[in-house]
């Protein structure tokens, strides 16, 4: 494994930070996420029809971890950003968690 795994995650993690705020509900976000795994692996794929291509496992394996982790990093924002206006007015101390 190399650096090109690296590619593989930040591409997909990418995807997924640019995909989910198109998405209005949780269907809407799983099926984006299905979209985009479905893309890794489709891609992964047809390489074995390319010439001098190879497809790896790995790779998949690289594209889901980093969709995941955009999956998940997104989610992480709009729970802060829900509760930015709290921590705003003085309701909240950005340490304290519900």
């Amino acid at each position: 494994m190399g650096g090109d795994k690296l590619v593989h995650f930040g591409a997909y993690l990418l995807m997924a930070l640019l995909g989910m705020p198109l998405t209005t509900s949780f269907r809407s976000a799983v099926q984006m996420s299905l979209v985009i795994a479905a893309t890794g692996v489709a891609l992964e794929g047809f390489q074995a029809l390319m010439p001098r291509r190879m497809p790896s496992g790995w790779d998949v394996v690289a594209n889901l971890v980093g969709e995941t982790a955009g999956v998940f990093v997104w989610l992480g924002v709009v729970k802060a950003l829900r509760r930015w206006p709290e921590v705003l007015r003085g309701e909240m101390r950005l340490r304290d968690r519900r």
